[in-house]
């Protein structure tokens, strides 16, 4: 008996030591490490965008709703695309949703704003998003302003979210 309460107590103490890693990212906090690849493969860092604003967009080619808001994200992308780091991030599951299929997916539709590869559901989960789309809207401090699950239905909802992590002039 002594001897299961022991162990108990350590997995206990053991959870309870991990519960820090476990926090999700949400308004208010230095937003998390994340380790993106852009399509060509190379690493890239979120904390290396830090002192730009930051827009996150999780998107998959399946996603009706994301594939609705992409208009709206490529207009965007033309007016504040100097001013704020877009990172429209792919979730790839490696089989119903690839690079490929993202790639071909940005090309046939022109857009032109950075897109970047999820290899890990880390990315997205660190955020405790449950769906997409869903965006995290990020100041130039790396720390998280607000963030918007589901798609942006009208542009000036997208636009106010973008004014909001840019710094006052």
């Amino acid at each position: 008996m002594k001897r299961l309460i022991s162990v108990f107590l350590a997995l206990i103490l053991s959870l309870s030591a991990a519960l820090p890693a476990l926090a999700l990212d949400k308004a208010g906090d230095k937003a998390s490490e994340m380790d993106l690849y852009t399509p060509d493969g190379e690493k890239a860092a979120l904390t290396s965008f830090f002192g730009k604003p930051i827009v996150i967009n999780f998107w998959a080619t399946w996603c009706p709703w994301c594939v609705h808001e992409f208009p709206e994200f490529e207009k965007m992308y033309q007016e504040y695309g100097d001013r704020i780091q877009f990172m429209i991030v792919d979730l790839c599951d490696g089989s119903y949703e690839t690079e490929e299929k993202a790639a071909a997916f940005i090309a046939e539709n022109g857009y032109t704003f950075p897109v970047f590869i999820a290899k890990t559901d880390y990315a997205y989960y660190n955020f405790g998003y449950q769906g997409i789309p869903a965006s995290v809207f990020i100041d130039s401090d790396g720390v998280i302003v607000s963030d918007h699950l589901g798609a942006f239905l009208d542009g000036e909802e997208l636009r106010a979210a973008l004014e909001s992590i840019l710094p006052a002039e």
